[in-house]
């Protein structure tokens, strides 16, 4: 299914397939203005319903200005969801029920009211993702062995909610930029989560961890925890982790990263292409990537553009009374 472009105004979805096993690709489509449905899981209000399948790859298409979600999947198995855009969903950009072995990689999730929601998932991986401009970045609901890895979460409310009941999940090589609330919040009843590697930088909250049932915030010495912004301790003997725990994980059940480290985790990020002027006019940082810019890079009057390990190549910096920190 290719090269589609469908107005769902008036309906409950846009595109609906369910009950088949026999693989299929969705690719290159719109669709977008789903507004009339009231009944889950037939009619949600979402761009494309998946029900009751396995076997699919849902590639380069946006979802978009829904009265609920982008994608809405329910009992269903073995998808690869890439290369998308979600943006401007009441709801949800990307939510799955009761959905295991899906792939949610590579997409662009922008100015929902939730990002990207699993709900009762396992085995799942949610990688290489921007999500941006949310209440909720994204959210995983009683879910257990899934991995959170390699997504810049930034300019949202709150980052990753693990609530309640998530085990076994892994949260590594995130960036979580800028975000109002908790970078990540860690809830009740969820046990042996392990969050590492992840660079957290934040003006106001970092984390939060409302019990102490042996989540770990750590990957132990010598592979250290996360790097923290706000954190104010040492190290003295230059091994890269601080000497003193990261203690500042609210909750107050004394969850820690035991080996915070001095600076942002370097993985490398996919470069990125801008092939006009880069006119940045929020609060912008980015960690460890390549930034080409086929024009003029200018940062507006009060706004900041922050580059940790970034190549950066344009014709022109001009800074309009705003700040740029490298």
């Amino acid at each position: 299914i290719e090269d589609l472009a469908i107005n769902g105004t008036g309906h409950g979805y846009c595109l609906y397939i369910g009950n088949t096993t026999q693989p299929f690709i969705i690719r290159n489509c719109s669709l977008y203005g789903a507004n009339n449905g009231a009944l889950m899981p037939y009619f949600p209000n979402a761009s494309l319903v998946v029900y009751n399948s396995t076997y699919g790859v849902i590639d380069d298409n946006i979802f978009e200005y829904n009265n609920y979600s982008g994608i809405y999947m329910q009992e269903s198995s073995n998808f690869t969801i890439t290369g998308n855009i979600a943006q401007y969903n009441s709801n949800v950009g990307i939510s799955t029920y009761y959905s295991p072995d899906i792939i949610i990689s590579n997409n662009i999730v922008l100015h929902n009211d939730i990002g990207i929601n699993l709900n009762r998932g396992h085995r799942n991986q949610i990688v290489n993702n921007s999500i941006e401009g949310h209440r909720e970045a994204a959210r995983l609901y009683d879910t257990n062995d899934n991995m959170i890895f390699r997504n810049r979460i930034s300019n949202n409310s709150a980052g990753l909610i693990l609530f309640p009941s998530d085990a076994y999940n892994h949260v590594f090589e995130n960036d979580f930029i800028n975000n109002t609330g908790y970078a990540i919040n860690v809830g009740i009843a969820s046990s042996f989560n392990k969050v590492y590697h992840n660079n957290i930088i934040s003006i106001n909250r970092t984390a939060y961890g409302i019990n102490p049932f042996n989540n770990n915030w750590d990957d132990g010495y010598p592979s250290g925890g996360n790097y923290w912004s706000n954190y104010t301790g040492t190290d003295e003997n230059g091994d890269g982790i601080g000497d003193t725990p990261f203690t500042n994980i609210g909750g107050g059940t004394g969850e820690m990263d035991y080996y915070p480290l001095m600076r942002p985790y370097g993985w490398i990020h996919e470069p990125i292409m801008i092939n006009d002027n880069w006119i940045v006019t929020e609060n912008t940082t980015y960690i460890s990537t390549q930034i080409q810019v086929n024009g003029n890079i200018i940062v507006r009057p009060g706004i900041s553009l922050t580059l940790i390990n970034v190549n950066l190549t344009g014709l022109n910096l001009i800074v309009q009374n705003g700040a740029y920190v490298k």
